[in-house]
């Protein structure tokens, strides 16, 4: 039986008691009262699934599965060149192969039958490893993994109840007082009874079933040997059938939309009841807990557990008694009802079997009363024995207090004059040590007022050395910082100075570099005037000057042949007038 239904059909049986009872009603009555402080809260989930993914499952599975029925594979060959007494089998590879190779053929031929030694034998084996069918693999694990974990999440969520309950109340009776306070707050995980509706209900038994399809797959036996294979990694590789297979265009197609789909596919939606005010009997069944706690503490707090127990048990033989008589005379007025020649035979027979049910409990359970009163004699005949024990026991234990008493008098006695002895030693010791103390003390006090002298006299030394030495800082400090500020004043000048050289040199430099650049340009313009020149001499130019910037090139390559004309023009004359001259001195000499 489960636990609820245990609690329940307590509760029901506890209520047949307690329901109709005039004193607890009244007791009832305030607790059932809501007041503004009570609080009664249920919090429960609702998922809302979005289909567009279960959907896109749904209609891919069924291709996926075509696929898995085609059983791709492709043969794996093996060869290997063997005795011939090992082969089983020989095939056309095998024919062929030995027609190339007749070096195997080393027996005498016998009938005109040739009996190689050895021969290749060929074996064939299928192997379902191919690219398509470990796509499929990973495709199915993709699956298996996408579907748990949505559907885990939403179980969970569904499975969540949280719950908060409190009451505050305070009762005040003729004669009594209560004040009652109870707090419960529950959180659980595993709730069974989920907030859903019929649409929820529906999806989650789709998740379902494309979870255990997709597990039935993956137990395939293709499936199961390809997974013996390495899984493959995305991204994948489109092979000419998985692009143009139905099937398998389908499987790649719910494979790319899984690989995108990241977001979870559900929403979740908080739904939080109220449950107050609760009606009258839902009231009346919480106040209970007033009327049970109250009976608990009562009956503990005043140990009353085997007084109730007594008077439980003889209320329970009471009733049994007014059954048994309820039963008797059922049975004598059906008998003279069939006697008058009337009353229902069955009932009597039914009464009397009742009857005799019950004589026979009592029966089998009278040797029980039984040997239960023979113990509890003997127990008492026990305890009687006991208590006279136990009365010659405190008799001698009375006895023993006296003696002792007497005894202990004559201890206390020698005791406080022990004691008063130790007081009046302990007295004169202390006042003994106390002189000894104060003499030392005094001492004491007197060497340190004489240190205390001697430290303020070298107080006072030390702040007058103090003083002088932070003059004689102070002036050398002084010193130190005018002769900072004249060497600084040197470097500065100096410093200065060598700027002022320093910017005359880059001048000069300057100037050089803008002669030298000029120099250069001058050379360079020459240079390509020369080229130009000598171009044209042998009528190879082929040089266009009408746009402006070539235009430009060489007006400014004509301005600088005519100045370097000009120039070598005016030292060239100078050089010839000097030699002619030269030479007719010469000549005039030489006439001489």
């Amino acid at each position: 039986m489960d636990k609820l239904d245990v609690l329940y059909r307590a509760f029901k049986k506890y209520r047949s008691y307690t329901k109709d009872d005039n004193a607890l009603l009244k007791e009832r009555k305030p607790i059932e009262q809501k007041d503004e402080s009570d609080v009664f809260w249920v919090k429960k989930y609702l998922c809302h699934v979005d289909e567009i993914w279960l959907k896109n499952i749904e209609a891919g599975l069924p291709f996926i599965e075509k696929a898995l029925a085609e059983e791709r594979q492709f043969i794996r060959t093996d060869s290997e060149v063997v005795d011939i007494e090992k082969v089983k089998r020989v095939g056309r590879e095998s024919v062929e192969h030995l027609a190339k190779h007749s070096e195997l053929i080393t027996r005498e031929q016998k009938d005109d039958n040739l009996v190689p030694d050895k021969i290749l034998m060929v074996e064939k084996e299928s192997d379902y490893a191919v690219y398509e069918n470990r796509f499929l693999y990973m495709l199915l694990c993709y699956l298996r993994d996408f579907i748990y974990l949505r559907y885990q999440k939403i179980s969970e969520l569904l499975a969540c109840y949280d719950a908060e309950f409190n009451l505050v109340k305070k009762i005040s009776l003729s004669k009594e007082e209560y004040e009652f306070a109870t707090h419960f707050k529950v959180s659980r995980k595993n709730n069974p009874y989920p907030l859903t509706d019929d649409l929820g209900r529906e999806i989650l038994e789709r998740i379902k079933n494309c979870e255990q399809w997709v597990n039935a797959l993956l137990n395939r036996p293709l499936i199961i040997e390809v997974a013996k294979s390495p899984m493959i990694k995305p991204p994948i590789v489109k092979t000419n059938v998985l692009k143009n297979n139905n099937n398998f265009k389908k499987a790649v197609a719910l494979y790319e939309f899984v690989a995108n789909y990241n977001v979870d596919g559900f929403t979740v939606e908080e739904v939080k009841r109220d449950l107050l005010p609760l009606d009258n009997v839902k009231a009346s069944e919480i106040a209970e807990l007033y009327s049970l706690t109250s009976f608990l503490t009562y009956e503990y707090g005043n140990d009353l557990t085997n007084m109730l127990e007594a008077r439980y048990q003889e209320e329970e033989k009471r009733l049994a008694q007014l059954k048994e008589e309820e039963t008797k005379r059922q049975i004598q007025v059906l008998k003279k009802k069939i006697a008058d020649g009337g009353g229902d035979v069955y009932a009597y027979m039914l009464l009397l079997e009742k009857r005799n049910n019950d004589l026979e409990k009592q029966l089998i359970e009278l040797p029980i009363l039984e040997k239960t009163i023979k113990q509890q004699k003997e127990q008492i005949k026990t305890l009687l024995t006991d208590n006279a024990n136990l009365e010659q026991e405190k008799e001698d234990l009375n006895k023993k207090i006296s003696d002792l008493m007497v005894t202990h008098q004559q201890e206390v006695k020698e005791l406080n004059i022990k004691h008063n002895d130790e007081i009046n030693m302990l007295e004169e010791k202390f006042t003994k040590e106390n002189e000894k103390l104060q003499v030392k003390y005094d001492t004491d006090v007197s060497n340190l007022e004489s240190m205390v002298d001697n430290l303020n006299k070298e107080n006072t030394t030390l702040k007058n050395n103090y003083a002088q030495y932070t003059t004689k800082l102070d002036n050398e400090k002084a010193d130190y910082q005018i002769k900072l500020a004249k060497e600084y004043e040197d470097k500065k000048n100096k410093l200065e100075a060598d700027i002022v050289i320093a910017k005359e040199h880059l001048k000069s430099g300057e100037d050089l570099l803008a002669e030298k650049e000029a120099a250069f340009k001058e050379l360079e313009l020459l240079r390509k005037a020369e080229y130009a020149a000598l171009m044209l001499e042998q009528h190879k130019s082929s040089q266009d000057y009408t746009n402006k910037e070539k235009f430009n090139e060489l007006e400014e390559t004509y301005l600088t042949l005519s100045k370097f004309f000009a120039s070598n023009w005016q030292k060239t004359k100078k050089s010839i007038r000097k030699r002619v001259l030269w030479v007719k001195k010469q000549s005039k000499r030489s006439d001489e």
